[in-house]
């Protein structure tokens, strides 16, 4: 794991964004809060890093694609009303203290797959143009949609909600499917979902 200070790490994420040019911050071992609210950050990769202390992106605008394949986040993550001009993948994560998203705007695709959580998340008011992904995602504690809007679609292919999923006021106008998806211990709990969900667009049950 290499390490970097929480000082070099906004220097180098705030940087001029250049097409093609990717920001490397792989595999870190953050030990520090890491704050970039209200900053204009470039395209940025932090795959495989551990982040043992905060991360908050309040109010941030990522310009370009923010990855972070396989992170495990082992302290609260906010992203509350920041905006990503285009994708965040965050496929094959750990959230472990809880994830705050409200009110973020999401241009490209934002993909959360085979991601664990492990503590509350909070996605309500989203606004996602692209597909929202949860694909074989498993949620441990409760998660809140509340009146997010998805124009591209949200996938929920063999998502696990363990507790509780909260979709009153979503509006979907792309595609919705939940196949396999798993809210409480039968079928009901899906299709009571479903009917909180205004769907304009087709539907895989």
């Amino acid at each position: 794991m290499r390490i970097l200070s929480a000082a070099e790490i906004v220097a180098r994420a705030t940087a001029p964004l250049q097409n093609g040019v990717t920001v490397d911050l792989t595999g870190l071992d953050l030990r520090e809060p890491l704050i970039l609210d209200g900053r204009d950050l470039a395209n940025l990769d932090f795959s495989g890093s551990t982040f043992h202390a905060p991360l908050r992106l309040r109010g941030a605008r990522l310009h370009g694609l923010a990855w972070f394949h396989t992170c495990r986040f082992e302290a609260a993550v906010d992203l509350t009303d920041a905006v990503f001009h285009n994708d965040l993948r965050a496929q094959d994560c750990l959230f472990a203290q809880g994830l705050a998203a409200a009110r973020a705007e999401f241009r490209g695709v934002a993909c959360f797959d085979r991601t664990r959580f492990d503590a509350p998340v909070s996605l309500d008011r989203l606004t996602c143009y692209g597909n929202l992904s949860l694909d074989h995602a498993v949620f441990r504690a409760p998660v809140s949609f509340q009146d997010s809007e998805f124009l591209g679609g949200i996938w929920c292919d063999s998502t696990d909600f363990r507790v509780r999923a909260d979709f009153r006021g979503v509006e979907v106008h792309g595609r919705t499917w939940v196949r396999q998806a798993q809210l409480g211990k039968d079928d009901s709990g899906r299709k009571a979902a479903l009917r909180q969900i205004s769907s304009y667009g087709l539907q895989w049950v």
